[in-house]
């Protein structure tokens, strides 16, 4: 009897206390529903604050949901995935509720099951970044079958100016907005990787980068030069319609000179008729006319056809 009332106060502290005796503590594993306003810094899907990046000695950066489109994603995912956990985080706004994930991780859970066809770019059913690296690989594309083309058919040399804004437009078509600066740094490096030791760059006077094939030879080069040259000296000496007014008073100051002692009747006498009548400048610039030529000892080589035609017209102008 004793004992049995010794019992009794123990047995009160024991409910006062604690639970009842049927009563059981929380499951250990089951997550107790959070009361604030706002979820924990971690990334919803790691469940960590800390994540190293894919093949580097570096944290990934942990960042804050902003756009409501990636809550609708998220959301999609979620529910094809029958995932529960991410549901019930999802079952509020996680832009309100200040969300983080880290973007590798997000990238991860959203991927479709089933890839896009190749060299399509949707933005309804791929991240900012996979957009932005399918327009980046089609882009380079399009750039080495032009380099192609255009280097190796004809071999000439090209700025590497105009081929970053070949670059930068081909991606504009396939909808990026910006291009980033790294892709367009980045460039030289992609191109020797691709081309190898067929293409060259070198840095210009002006320090500017050009791009030449191989197969450009030094005679080709020298070609251009001199053409190049002939048409800089024409141009210092000022526009088309000068220098046509110049030589044609040259040679008509060249004409009367070598004329002025002849008879200069129409039709002209045969016997007034001299072969070397015709002024040196006019022989010169009827044989350009009609040959094309600027040699000043081509004028003994051309045709037959060709020196009657200098006589008869040169004779004709001064006469």
């Amino acid at each position: 009897m004793k004992k049995a009332l010794d019992g009794i106060p123990a047995q009160k502290e024991k409910t006062t206390n604690g639970c009842p005796e049927d009563c059981s503590p929380a499951r250990a594993g089951r997550a107790i529903p959070s009361t604030s306003r706002t979820y924990e810094a971690e990334c919803i899907f790691y469940q960590k604050t800390n994540k190293y990046a894919k093949r580097q000695k570096t944290r990934e950066v942990l960042v804050k949901c902003r756009e409501l489109r990636a809550d609708a994603k998220i959301r999609n995912a979620a529910t094809k995935k029958l995932d529960s956990r991410i549901l019930g985080i999802v079952s509020r706004d996680i832009v309100a509720a200040e969300a983080h994930c880290q973007r590798s991780c997000y990238i991860f859970y959203t991927r479709g099951e089933t890839s896009q066809q190749k060299g399509a770019v949707s933005a309804d059913d791929k991240d900012d970044e996979d957009i932005y690296e399918a327009a980046v690989s089609q882009s380079y594309s399009e750039l080495f079958h032009y380099i192609r083309m255009e280097l190796f058919g004809t071999p000439k040399d090209l700025m590497m100016t105009d081929v970053t804004s070949r670059l930068v437009a081909s991606m504009k078509n396939f909808g990026v907005v910006q291009v980033q600066d790294s892709t367009k740094n980045h460039l030289r490096q992609r191109i020797e990787k691709e081309f190898g030791g067929f293409l060259h760059i070198i840095q210009a006077h002006n320090g500017k980068l050009l791009i030449y094939p191989d197969s450009l030879t030094v005679q080709e080069l020298v070609r251009e030069n001199q053409s190049l040259r002939k048409q800089l000296k024409t141009l210092s000496r000022g526009d088309a319609q000068e220098l046509q007014t110049k030589a044609a008073k040259q040679l008509r100051a060249d004409i009367k000179t070598k004329a002025k002692d002849i008879n200069q009747s129409w039709p002209p006498e045969i016997e007034s008729v001299k072969p070397d009548i015709v002024p040196e400048s006019l022989l010169c610039f009827l044989r350009t006319l009609l040959t094309g030529s600027d040699d000043p000892d081509s004028i003994d080589s051309v045709t037959p056809i060709v020196q009657r035609l200098l006589q008869s017209f040169g004779q004709d102008i001064v006469y």
